[in-house]
């Protein structure tokens, strides 16, 4: 292979050498670009709510959200709009869509990502943490007003997309706030109705009627306890009053009268309607008078003035005044009636009218406690049904407890989001929290950019290299020069007998070092000026 290139250098060098001149020639004649670029900052946490996600869905989501804006900034509307503002749009269609391809090929983005410790797992992982924004023009200034325009394009197109979806999302907020605060306040109606109709079952109150029940089953045992007092009180004064009204004996009741009187009139005044009834019955015995057989006439005198001194005494309301009235009634009805004399009626005696008055006295307690105690055990019964029904009714309390607690969070939470929204929308709309902040603003570039160049010259080196070798292949495959014992065997299809050997001495190998010497300094000589001419091209 070695001696194949040496004995066809010529015919390299004559292939290769002009094409690469060309290549060089071609690469100094390239037009001249200059880039400029601007770089963007992410900050994190204001270009989605993903904080509780993963990292490989925040960096799709970031890395689609980049797409989207280069798609709208990069896209054939934005860079129309780019050239018109640059004055640089031609008027025919046709020539507005070359000119519109030419620029997307001018102008590009790309992701720059980074290694950060993960706080969550403590492992490295890649983020997106910024985007460089470059465009290529003809001429600096154009270069940097072209990214500068981009720049802030971005920022606008930025500005408004998250505008857009913060409207959108602040709107689904205010119907869900609504929809939360007409849940709450059905459920509040619904749990005022029920309060409504179980007003005493409800669990709140349980504790209250048990107290109130322990109170009344203690009144009314007080109140029974009381009763069965005065039930034998009673019996024992209907007992004496009986023994009273079976005495017959005027001397005897005469007698009684009077120690009556004497031991009376220790405690009461002689003016005492009692002492004055006593007085009048023992006059009347004293005088002869039977205690049967008296006009209805005298009876009614005698009450009448019995009324009036014991009004004396009493009050209207007093049970002695309103018996009297009772009797007084009793005879005048009697009287109006026709009759004139009682035969049976019996001049009634202090004492006996004393039991009489406290028995009506004992009646209207027994009758009071009586009413007392069916009213308390109503109002037990009415509690115990309350209680009994108290478990059923706090089940359906609580699950409307519930549900009003769980509606109220939904709306705490719903409305927090909306105020959330509502401060991040004002603060998009005053730019003071953009998804990106600018790094690197786009500056006027000090250097050309020979990217035609150095593809140019890479390409015809190649080829030139290429073309050489493949030469100088062909050319060794169609020489028909018999060189080796292999040529022989190829041509004559025979092995030869004997090979006679080229025997090197210090003259052929003097020619062969002088040979791979020109060889080497040519090969230098012309990959220096090749290397050279490249770099002054991409300097």
């Amino acid at each position: 292979m070695v001696a194949t290139l040496v004995r066809r250098r010529h015919l390299i060098i004559s292939v290769a050498v002009p094409i690469a001149l060309a290549a060089v020639l071609i690469a100094a004649l390239a037009p001249t670009r200059y880039n400029s670029t601007a770089v963007f900052a992410i900050e994190e946490g204001r270009l989605t709510d993903l904080g509780n996600a993963g990292s490989g869905q925040r960096e799709n989501y970031v890395d689609q959200y980049i797409k989207d804006l280069q798609g709208v900034v990069l896209g054939p509307g934005g860079l129309r709009q780019l050239l018109s503002a640059q004055n640089r749009l031609p008027d025919s269609s046709k020539g507005q869509t070359e000119m519109i391809e030419e620029m997307r090929k001018q102008v590009g983005l790309r992701v720059i990502s980074e290694q950060v410790l993960d706080p969550q797992t403590g492992r490295e992982r890649t983020i997106i943490s910024s985007f460089q924004l470059r465009s290529e023009a003809a001429t600096p200034e154009l270069a940097r007003e072209t990214t500068a325009w981009l720049s802030n394009r971005f920022i606008e197109t930025d500005r408004s997309t998250r505008s857009s979806r913060s409207e959108s999302y602040t709107r689904y907020l205010d119907n869900e706030v609504n929809k939360r605060k007409q849940r709450v306040d059905a459920i509040e109606q619904q749990l005022a109705d029920f309060k409504q109709k179980n007003i005493g079952q409800l669990p709140e109150l349980n504790q209250l009627n048990l107290d109130f029940k322990d109170r009344a089953e203690r009144d009314l045992q007080e109140a029974e306890a009381q009763l069965r007092t005065l039930v034998r009180e009673r019996s024992f004064v209907q007992q004496q009053m009986q023994q009273a009204t079976t005495q017959t004996s005027s001397a005897q009741r005469l007698q009684e009268l009077k120690d009556s009187y004497r031991d009376r009139l220790l405690t009461y005044d002689a003016n005492h309607p009692d002492m004055l009834a006593l007085q009048r019955e023992i006059d009347q015995l004293q005088t002869g008078g039977s205690r049967r057989n008296g006009s209805l006439r005298e009876q009614l005198a005698s009450q009448q003035e019995i009324l009036s001194q014991a009004r004396q005494r009493y009050s209207d309301n007093h049970p002695d005044i309103i018996r009297l009235q009772r009797t007084i009634a009793s005879l005048e009805q009697r009287i109006a009636s026709g009759e004139t004399a009682d035969t049976s009626a019996t001049p009634v005696s202090a004492n006996e009218l004393q039991l009489r008055t406290q028995l009506n006295s004992l009646d209207l307690q027994i009758s009071s406690l009586q009413a007392q105690a069916a009213d308390f055990r109503s109002r037990i019964a009415t509690v115990r049904n309350q209680i009994q029904s108290t478990p059923q009714v706090e089940r359906e309390y609580q699950t409307l407890s519930q549900d009003l607690s769980v509606a109220r969070l939904a709306y705490q939470d719903v409305l927090q989001k909306k105020f959330a929204a509502d401060a991040a929308a004002s603060a998009i709309s005053s730019g003071s929290a953009d998804a990106f902040r600018l790094t690197q603003r786009a500056s006027l570039p000090e250097s050309r950019v020979k990217t035609i160049a150095v593809a140019v010259l890479a390409l015809g080196i190649f080829i030139a290299i290429t073309l050489s070798f493949g030469s100088a292949l062909i050319a060794e495959m169609l020489d028909p020069t018999v060189r080796s014992s292999r040529d022989v065997r190829q041509i004559l299809g025979v092995i030869p007998l004997a090979i006679i050997p080229e025997i090197a001495n210090s003259t052929t190998l003097g020619v062969q070092r002088a040979r791979w010497m020109r060889l080497t300094a040519s090969m230098v000589v012309v990959t220096t000026i090749l290397f050279t001419i490249g770099y002054q091209l991409v300097r």
